[in-house]
C-alpha cells in the first residue's frame, strides 16, 4: 500500500482513508471496491461467498465418498491373486 504505520493506525481507530486509498486497498485484499463504502452490497458478497464455499464443499465431500465407494470395491491384493507379492513377503 506504501502507507506508513501511523497512517495504519488512524484508520484503525476510524478515521477513513480517502476514496482512491480505499479502492486500491480492496484491491490489494481481493475484495470487491465497494467492500468498504457499501456494507449491504458487501454483505451480499460474503454471503454469496459463503453458500459458494459450502456449495464446493459438499462437492468434495462427494467426490471423497465416491473414491472411498470406489476403493472399498477394488478387490484386496493378495499373493493368490498377485503372485508378485509372494516374492516380496519371502
Amino acid at each position: 500500500m506504501g502507507v506508513n504505520w501511523r497512517t495504519v493506525q488512524r484508520w484503525q481507530k476510524g478515521q477513513l482513508p480517502r476514496m482512491n486509498t480505499l479502492l486500491r486497498l480492496a484491491e490489494v485484499l481481493g475484495v470487491p471496491n465497494g467492500y468498504f463504502v457499501e456494507p449491504e452490497d458487501s454483505l451480499a458478497t460474503m454471503t454469496d461467498l459463503r453458500e459458494r464455499v459450502d456449495e464446493l464443499t459438499g462437492r468434495v465431500n462427494d467426490l471423497a465418498q465416491d473414491l472411498a465407494r470406489a476403493l472399498a470395491s477394488l478387490p484386496t491384493a493378495t499373493s493368490e491373486t498377485r503372485p508378485e507379492l509372494q516374492q516380496v513377503r519371502n
